[in-house]
């Protein structure tokens, strides 16, 4: 019976090539932007991330006067901070020598200098978004403005990652939506268009259940051929891309796209079970609501 039901369901989509035609692009084309979509906003909240690394560490000037233990008893209060991960001791003369090797061959021109580094702790911070209220922690330990932060190039990139959450998700959802509107009304346009045939089986004596089922089938199956469509256009699009990146940005492209295979790999998947989960839901809503099977 599952058998004969798949080859009717196959035999009807062949039967009305041109609107089972228009259903596979339709499923493809709003499947390939909503893809496109969600690769574009991971994607850029990674960036945001990458280029939020280099703003995670602050940077506490030790005063001269500061002694061994107060140093270390400092260190103990800052790392009990909330947000904090760890505080790094970097000595005056871990600094100056780190400094001599960015000059290279022109540290020649410092040789006899006095060093006039200060020791330093390089405080780093799990989320910048709390970058505020972390440093003002900092402050209330000693508030003699010794931490060094760029608090305003913080604040752009927060208020970027926040941006980005927040338009990704409506777009997303909005996207998503329409996508499910395309794809039904494609289904029910297609299943308005044999309705006539599917009043004569009624009249012949078909079952609900045997009408409905055909038209299930068929409209998993267009949903599965659209998405697999689109799951191979997004692959090799995303793949290009990556290739201009890296040719254009090659330095800059870890920073920018992400590269591990096993996010294309769970977009491909969600657009084939939206593809199939919208294209059964579809026809089921189509016959019911429509059809009044």
């Amino acid at each position: 019976m599952r058998r004969s039901r798949f080859l009717t369901a196959l035999r009807n989509i062949f039967r009305n090539a041109l609107m089972s035609f228009a259903s596979i692009v339709s499923v493809a084309f709003t499947l390939v932007m909503l893809g496109m979509v969600l690769l574009l906003l991971i994607n850029a909240e990674y960036a945001t991330d990458k280029v939020g690394e280099r703003f995670d560490t602050m940077r506490y000037l030790i005063p001269e006067s500061a002694e061994a233990d107060d140093i270390e008893a400092l260190q103990a209060e800052l790392i009990e901070i909330d947000n904090v991960t760890n505080v790094v001791l970097v000595t005056k003369e871990e600094a100056w020598q780190e400094t001599m090797e960015d000059f290279g061959e022109d540290a020649a021109a410092f040789e006899g200098m006095e060093n006039p580094l200060p020791h330093v702790f390089q405080i780093q911070i799990a989320d910048i978004e709390q970058a505020d209220v972390t440093l003002q922690a900092i402050e209330n330990i000693d508030p003699d403005d010794n931490v060094r932060y760029d608090r305003d190039v913080a604040d752009i990139i927060t208020n970027f990652a926040r941006v980005i959450r927040i338009a990704g998700s409506v777009l997303v959802g909005a996207l998503l939506f329409l996508t499910i509107l395309s794809i039904v009304n494609t289904i029910r346009v297609g299943i308005s268009s044999r309705q006539s045939e599917i009043t004569i089986m009624r009249y012949i004596g078909a079952t609900r259940q045997y009408i409905r089922g055909p038209f299930l089938i068929e409209g998993a199956i267009l949903g599965l051929t659209g998405a697999a469509l689109s799951a191979v256009t997004i692959y090799y699009s995303y793949h290009e891309v990556q290739l201009l990146v890296q040719t254009y940005l090659s330095r800059m492209s870890n920073e920018i796209m992400i590269t591990d295979q096993r996010l294309l790999w769970q977009i491909m998947i969600l657009n084939l079970i939206i593809g199939v989960g919208v294209g059964f839901l579809g026809s089921l809503y189509s016959m019911r609501k429509h059809l009044k099977v």
